[in-house]
């Protein structure tokens, strides 16, 4: 039999905590190793004589515990004399504080009661042996709510998920792999159905080859890889993440992926969309821009060289595009259609790149948001009106000149008609000598003379505008057509007292031309400095060559022009002072019709003046026949 210290010894390097305990239901402590007493944070004097349920108080505020378990496994070692073991057992023990106080500290064990019987057989001792397990059950239930976590998260994730098992050739090459673990959406992303412990090629054999050496890959080398690529066996396009799982082992991989095939073809179909409003933008001459919800900033803006470009953004942009008096009327039409909502649509004089104004007519529909149905921002577009508006206003200048004409059209076929009329009237109602007789009837002669002339002219510049002027060409000498001009106008100068002085070369200067209609040009640049010179005014006309051209120059101390006047003398209608009795009289046409005609021997008609009362000088050049024959 061994010593007592012996006993006592192997007692205490056990590393289980064990005690004896006496035969009860309710037993007392007899002996307790060290081990136990570090277990239960107790100290051997706490122990010995003490009963059990006395050390080992149940805490008053606990309902799940092992108590009944306990009591229960005594009963069965006394009934039966057998071992009883209890497995994973929640017992919380009293733990005592330095002040004193305690507390329940929460404990799981594993225990077992065994029967200890004398020589004669009779039951003198229970051994009972306990092992704390508190970490172990912890980490457990620790990692129970990890997997539960997992799992939810995966059943719960909108991406497709699987674990697969990578198979290699006897080459170390991946062939094929297998379906261990896939949740919900995994048929949904991918099509497949039933895929768990089956493989790939087994489901899909026509699978390509790089899915196999892509997750190869990524289990030999334990690097998780993140790509997109498409299966042409499945159809579809796939973004996927895919990671090594059971590090060491090198075959396990993880693969979170998404279908992204419709994604990409609405990329696509969105790109293809986007490149060809890109083109059509581009095509256009419209002026395209993007406004802030309220219009005080210009996000962006291709003004097609019409407008400056707005590349950053830009407030206070009004300032820049738009006049000082036509602002008002922008910000009206902008209040209105901010606050309804409505479509912005107008027609704007702007600033040009130039610095000169032009017209825009401009479109901006509002955008909003989905969910609040605010506007976010504005997207217009803005086509150059500018021809159309001065084509508009040309027509009312137009219309406006030929309300004048007509005006003045009547009262010159008026001012014949009068002493035609009285004269008639005259010639009827008396007897007059042959000397009255020949008076009246210059009279009428020299009326009807002006009428035709007035009409003469009509015809002709109807017939320049409408092509159907026929010019005689021939070599014409211009010292003879400046003669025949002189002429003409001799009887207007006469009446005005002006001086006409006239420099004529010696020799001829020759032109191609119609002699007639060159004569009419002449003579029509005289008549007019002649109307608008006053009484005893001052004409020069001077003859020259300035090779290429013959050159013939009218200068008068006339009334003279402004500069607006300047822009349009030679435009049909036009007159220079209107005087309430039209003194000067004639329709405004001799000037436009002498550029019509010198249009037609490809020559240049010029006007000059320094001013109003400065006077006027008038150039015309015409090709010399040295230089036609060349």
């Amino acid at each position: 039999m061994l010593p007592a210290f012996a006993y006592q010894a192997a007692l205490n390097i056990s590393s289980s905590g064990q005690c004896f305990l006496s035969p009860s239901e309710d037993p007392v402590f007899i002996e307790v190793s060290s081990t136990f007493l570090e277990l239960a944070n107790l100290k051997g004097n706490d122990l010995i004589g003490k009963r059990f349920f006395e050390v080992f108080p149940v805490d008053p505020n606990e309902n799940d515990i092992s108590l009944e378990q306990v009591k229960e496994s005594f009963k069965r070692v006394l009934k039966t004399g057998a071992k009883d073991t209890l497995h994973l057992q929640r017992y919380p023990i009293k733990v005592f504080k330095e002040d004193g106080s305690f507390e329940f500290e929460d404990k799981y064990w594993n225990a077992s009661n065994t029967p200890i019987f004398d020589d004669e057989g009779n039951l003198v001792y229970i051994s009972h042996q306990t092992c704390d397990v508190t970490d172990r059950v912890h980490a457990e239930n620790a990692l129970k709510k990890s997997e539960a976590r997992y799992h939810s998260l995966t059943q719960s994730i909108d991406e497709g998920f699987c674990v697969i098992e990578i198979k290699f050739d006897n080459n170390d090459n991946p062939v094929d792999y297998k379906f261990h673990e896939v949740n919900p959406v995994f048929e949904a992303q991918t099509g497949l159905k039933d895929a768990a412990g089956k493989t790939m090629r087994e489901m899909v054999p026509k699978h390509e080859s790089k899915w196999f050496e892509i997750y190869g890959n990524v289990a030999k080398t334990e690097k998780p890889i993140r790509f997109e690529s498409e299966s042409e066996a499945l159809g579809r396009i796939f973004d996927v993440y895919a990671y090594p799982l059971d590090e060491g082992s090198g075959n396990m991989v993880g693969i979170l992926f998404r279908d992204v095939t419709e994604v990409r073809k609405d990329e696509e179909q969105l790109r293809v969309s986007e490149s060809r409003l890109r083109v059509l933008i581009s095509a256009t001459a419209e002026v395209i821009y993007r406004m802030s919800p309220d219009w005080s900033e210009i996000y962006q803006l291709e003004g097609r060289g019409f407008l400056e470009d707005v590349i950053d953004s830009k407030k206070l942009w009004i300032n820049e595009y738009i006049p000082a008096d036509e602002q008002a009327k922008l910000k009206t039409a902008l209040d209105k259609c901010i606050s309804t909502k409505t479509k912005l649509e107008i027609e704007l004089r702007v600033i040009l790149t130039d610095g000169s104004i032009g017209w825009i007519e401009t479109r901006a529909i509002p955008m909003l948001d989905v969910e609040s149905g605010e506007i976010t921002e504005w997207l217009g577009a803005s086509t150059d009106i500018t021809f159309r508006k001065n084509a508009e206003e040309d027509l009312r200048e137009a219309s406006r000149k030929k309300d004048d004409f007509l005006a003045m059209l009547a009262h010159e076929l008026r001012n014949p008609l009068a002493p035609i009329s009285a004269a008639a009237q005259i010639l009827q109602l008396s007897k007059f000598n042959q000397e009255k007789i020949d008076h009246y009837c210059g009279i009428i002669s020299r009326q009807v003379n002006h009428m035709t002339e007035l009409i003469n002219d009509l015809l002709d510049m109807s017939r320049v505008n409408r092509g159907l002027i026929t010019l005689d060409i021939d070599d014409i000498d211009l010292t003879e057509v400046i003669s025949h001009s002189i002429e003409q106008v001799k009887p207007l100068f006469t009446k005005h007292s002006h001086q006409l002085t006239y420099n004529l070369p010696e020799v001829s200067i020759l032109v191609r031309g119609d002699r007639h209609r060159l004569i009419q040009v002449v003579s029509n640049i005289l008549n007019n400095a002649g109307k608008y010179t006053p009484d005893n005014g001052k004409v020069d006309l001077i003859l020259e060559e300035e090779s290429p051209y013959a050159k013939i120059t009218v200068k008068d101390n006339g009334i003279g022009m402004e500069a607006e006047l300047l822009k349009k003398v030679f435009e049909l209608f036009i007159q220079a002072t209107r005087t309430p009795d039209r003194s000067q009289g004639g329709l405004g046409i001799g000037l436009a019709l002498a550029k019509s005609l010198v249009d037609l021997h490809d020559g240049q008609i010029s006007a000059s003046s320094a001013g109003l009362a400065k006077g006027s000088q008038f150039q015309i050049l015409l090709p010399l026949v040295s230089k036609l024959n060349d």
